[in-house]
């Protein structure tokens, strides 16, 4: 479900939800005397809530924010958030994009299952602080065609 406003003829914002089901999860089997028990380590479903924003810097270039937030919880090996800024500029038959965020795979939907790679730094239960902030760099082209 995608909810999307254009505040002014600058600003634009993007608010959405989204579900992924898997058919197949990690987990595994173990024995305590003679009943065999079946633990998931994920969910069959993934709920994730995602916020973007675009602002027109030119009638031809923009500045994009987009965080992507995983809403569901699992037993173990739980996602990280994605945090990514953008550049897009228009040619009169292009429209091309610039942008760092931390999701690593193309898939959407194996973003918000497996991403491991944190942008915030953090505290694991130990104490030990957890370097973040490791940023994938991508590029889109879109051709225009002005009929």
């Amino acid at each position: 479900m995608i909810v999307a406003r254009k505040v002014t003829d600058k600003f634009s914002v993007q608010a959405a939800l989204s579900i992924s089901h898997q058919n197949s999860v990690p987990g595994f089997y173990a024995q305590k005397d003679t009943v065999t028990y079946s633990f998931k380590e994920e969910n069959f479903d993934m709920f994730t809530g995602s916020v973007c924003a675009m602002y027109k810097l030119t009638d031809v270039t923009a500045i994009l924010v987009e965080y992507d937030q995983p809403l569901t919880r699992f037993p173990a090996n739980n996602p990280n958030p994605n945090l990514s800024f953008g550049f897009e500029f228009n040619t009169s038959g292009h429209t091309f994009q610039l942008f760092a965020g931390n999701y690593s795979l193309l898939n959407p939907q194996q973003n918000s299952l497996y991403n491991t790679n944190n942008p915030f730094g953090f505290k694991q239960t130990d104490g030990t602080k957890v370097k973040g902030g490791q940023f994938m760099i991508g590029f889109n082209i879109t051709r225009l065609w002005n009929f």
